[in-house]
């Protein structure tokens, strides 16, 4: 009896976790290649990111496609 309402629990908690992060997909994703971009990122910058804005700083890599293989973006 616990093990399925530990069981439901779990499924429901992956479920939110996942509706979450789909619905935030856009934002996550400028915040990862910004982070790649830059290594370091202030929370000035994290919120410029969210907002899909270009960061006024020095990259310390541009983003190559071909350095992401195996990655998803």
């Amino acid at each position: 009896m616990v093990d399925k309402k530990v069981q439901e629990i779990l499924k429901q908690s992956k479920e939110r976790v996942t509706e979450l992060l789909m619905s935030k997909d856009i934002p996550l994703r400028n915040v990862a290649m910004n982070l790649y971009k830059y290594d370091v990122l202030d929370a000035a910058e994290i919120e410029t990111s969210i907002k899909g804005k270009e960061l006024n700083k020095e990259k310390v890599r541009d983003m190559d496609m071909n350095d992401l293989r195996g990655y998803k973006i």
